[in-house]
């Protein structure tokens, strides 16, 4: 799903990377998100798949939350 939908304009650990902008992002708010994301980013496409493909969309999102909970420099707390 990341590869199909977000791969295009979002880079994982490059340009425009979704970690930091998931940062803090609960499961059921990711969820939400992906549902609503063309009404509440009007410049988002809808996303599209099954709902097993969107499962593993906030899936993946999720990890990439845990991921920016670790990037340094004052993007998030640092994991120990």
């Amino acid at each position: 799903m990341f590869d199909i939908q977000c791969a295009g304009c979002h880079v994982e650990k490059g340009f425009n990377d979704l970690a930091p902008l998931v940062k803090g992002w609960t499961e059921e708010m990711t969820e939400f998100n992906l549902n609503h994301l063309h009404e509440l980013k009007h410049f988002m496409p809808p996303v599209t798949g099954t709902p097993d493909e969107r499962k593993a969309l906030v899936f993946y999102l999720m990890s990439m939350n845990r991921r920016a909970e670790a990037i340094p420099g004052g993007k998030g707390p640092t994991r120990q």
